[in-house]
């Protein structure tokens, strides 16, 4: 069974303000989303991440993994 990546998953680490005043945010990829040739989707999510170490809002217990389309390589 071979396996397509369809999609990358990245969490928020650090937000910054640039020198135009405007906010941006640094993310960090922490796994994929893959799709199988039967058709069923997965995640696979990198053996160092550990979620309790991302900064959350003041009273919540919970994360978000954000969703991006693939990168192209470029033969790095």
């Amino acid at each position: 069974m071979s396996a397509k990546k369809i999609k990358d998953l990245a969490v928020k680490v650090r937000t910054y303000t640039d020198r135009n005043g405007d906010k941006k945010h640094v993310w960090q990829n922490v796994g994929a989303r893959w799709l199988g040739d039967d058709g069923n989707e997965w995640e696979t999510l990198s053996r160092w991440f550990n979620p309790a170490g991302i900064q959350t809002e003041e009273g919540r217990d919970t994360i978000n993994i954000s969703v991006f389309p693939v990168k192209p390589n470029d033969g790095l």
